[in-house]
C-alpha cells in the first residue's frame, strides 16, 4: 500500500547553443579558432513556491600551432568559458526547497584558459607536453561540507586559479610491449576563503557561529601531484599481461589547508590478464582477470569531506577545531570476467 508522498517538487532545464569553428593554414603555421554561444535556463516548482532563472554565454577560443618538422610541433592557445550554477547550487544543498532561495545568490562561473605545449610523434613513440594556467573569476568552488540530506555544497569564490604542467608519454620498442606515463603537477589556489564555524560553549552545547578568512589556500581535494604508469605485454598472440601504477599526492578536505584534515598521499598497483580462447571455444570468447590494490594500501582515502567546529571557553576564547569524513575504497581484491560476443 503506498503511502502519502513526502514531498513533490520538479525541475526544468531548457538550453540552445550555436557553434561555430574555423581554421587557417599556411606552410608550417596553423590557425584555429572556434566560438559557442549558449542559452540555458532552469526553473523550479515546489512547495515553496515557484521560481526561474536564465544566463547566456559566449565561448570563444583561439589557437596557433607551428610545425618545427613532420614530427614536432607547438602550439599556444587562449579561451574563455562560463557555465550555470547546478540545481543543487541554486537549491543550496537541497532537494525539496523549504523556502524558495535567491537563485541569484550563486553566480556563474567564468574561466580564461592560457595553455602552451609540444606534441612530438614518431612510429614508436608519442610525447604530448603542456602548461596551463587557469584563472577562474566566481568559480563555483565546494565548501568541504555536505548538507542536511548529503549532497556536497558549494559557493562562488571571487578570484582562483589552477597552474601546472602536464605530460604524456607513450612508448612501443617492439610490436608486443607497450608502456606509458601522465603526469600532472599543479599549484592550485583561492585567493580568500571566508569559513563559517559552529560554535559550541565547554558543555558541549551550541553557542552559535563564527566566521574566518584565510588567504591564499589551496582548494579541497585537489592534489598537487598525480602521476601514472603502465605496461602491457603481448606475451602470446592469446595471451597479454598488464601492470598499472598510480601515486597521488595528499590533498585537503577543506579550504582551510589545516594539516590534520587531508587525504594521504598514495600509491596504488594493479595488473591484469587477458586470454583470448577463441581458438577453444566459439563466440570468440575473452577471460579477462584483473587485480586492483595489489600491495592492500589501506589508507585508500581519496575522498571526503570536514566538519568544522569551534570550542568557546568561559573566557570567550576560541579553540578551532575540525573532524574529518572519508570515503574508503576496497581493499585487495579480484575481478575475473568472461566477454562473450558472436
Amino acid at each position: 500500500m503506498d503511502g502519502p508522498s513526502q514531498y513533490e517538487n520538479h525541475g526544468f532545464k531548457t538550453e540552445a547553443n550555436g557553434f561555430a569553428k574555423a581554421g587557417w593554414d599556411t606552410g608550417p603555421w596553423h590557425v584555429y579558432g572556434d566560438a559557442q554561444l549558449r542559452w540555458a535556463k532552469f526553473r523550479y516548482s515546489g512547495a515553496a513556491g515557484e521560481e526561474s532563472i536564465g544566463w547566456t554565454f559566449f565561448n570563444p577560443k583561439l589557437g596557433l600551432r607551428y610545425d618545427f618538422a613532420p614530427r614536432l610541433s607547438a602550439y599556444v592557445s587562449a579561451g574563455r568559458t562560463s557555465r550555470e550554477p547546478t540545481r543543487s547550487d541554486l537549491l543550496s544543498g537541497e532537494d525539496d526547497a523549504t523556502v524558495l532561495p535567491d537563485f541569484n545568490a550563486v553566480k556563474p562561473e567564468k574561466l580564461a584558459d592560457f595553455e602552451a605545449g609540444i606534441d612530438y610523434r614518431t612510429s614508436t613513440l608519442a610525447l604530448h607536453a603542456n602548461l596551463y594556467d587557469m584563472e577562474f573569476h566566481e568559480e563555483i568552488a565546494l565548501t568541504g561540507q555536505l548538507s542536511e540530506i548529503g549532497l556536497p555544497l558549494r559557493q562562488n569564490v571571487p578570484r582562483s586559479s589552477r597552474r601546472g604542467f602536464e605530460l604524456d608519454v607513450k612508448w612501443q620498442p617492439v610490436k608486443s610491449l607497450r608502456l606509458g606515463a601522465t603526469l600532472n603537477a599543479s599549484r592550485n589556489r583561492i585567493s580568500s576563503w571566508t569559513q563559517f564555524y559552529d560554535v559550541y560553549d565547554t558543555a558541549g552545547s551550541y553557542a552559535g557561529g563564527v566566521s574566518r578568512t584565510f588567504s591564499n589556500v589551496a582548494p579541497l581535494l585537489t592534489p598537487e601531484l598525480v602521476a601514472n604508469l603502465f605496461v602491457e605485454w603481448d606475451v602470446l598472440p592469446w595471451i597479454s599481461l598488464s601492470v598499472n601504477g598510480r601515486y597521488l599526492a595528499q590533498s585537503f578536505l577543506d579550504n582551510t589547508n589545516v594539516s590534520d584534515l587531508v587525504t594521504p598521499d598514495l600509491f596504488v598497483l594493479g595488473a591484469g590478464l587477458s586470454i583470448d580462447l577463441a581458438g577453444a571455444l566459439p563466440g570468440r570468447p575473452r577471460l579477462r582477470v584483473v587485480g586492483q590494490n595489489l600491495l592492500n594500501e589501506t589508507r585508500l582515502w581519496t575522498s571526503g569531506y570536514s566538519y568544522l567546529y569551534a570550542t568557546q571557553d568561559t573566557g570567550g576564547a576560541l579553540a578551532w577545531s575540525g573532524i574529518p569524513y572519508y570515503y574508503p575504497q576496497a581493499s585487495r581484491s579480484v575481478t575475473v570476467t568472461l566477454d562473450v560476443g558472436f
